[in-house]
């Protein structure tokens, strides 16, 4: 049995990879995305409570920064992580490659209630501090 699929020219693929719609060959950027983005979560660690505020940061050239600053009840201190980064997205995930390593890591995204001020970055939501 043979099976045919036919397309519209101007359709593609779910799984094809994207583009920068500017025809410059770069890689796809969702202009949503671009912005400061920060979630606060208290976190319950044995004898200790920890609040940790993770911000990210997508500028619209593709560089990025992954920030958290973790606040110990107990130790009375800052632990503070900063990374700079580029990203690009396809098929509803971030990729980010930090740039300190090389490593790459996929986020799962999506705007909760199509709020473009929610973004929902692997099941954790992010409030827009800025664009």
């Amino acid at each position: 049995m043979l099976l045919v699929t036919v397309a519209c020219g101007g359709e593609r693929s779910l799984f094809a990879p994207e583009h920068d719609p500017a025809g410059s060959g770069g890689p796809a950027r969702d202009p949503a995305v671009v912005g400061t983005w920060e979630v606060v979560l208290l976190i319950s660690v044995e004898a200790d409570l920890q609040t940790w505020t993770t911000t990210w940061q997508f500028n619209g050239d593709g560089s990025c920064r992954f920030s958290r600053v973790v606040r110990s009840v107990l130790e009375d201190q800052d632990r503070v992580t900063v990374r700079p980064c580029s990203w690009r997205t396809a098929n509803v995930a971030i990729t980010v490659t930090y740039t300190d390593d090389a490593s790459i890591v996929l986020l799962p995204y999506r705007f909760a209630a199509f709020d473009p001020n929610r973004l929902v970055l692997e099941g954790v939501e992010y409030s827009r501090v800025s664009r």
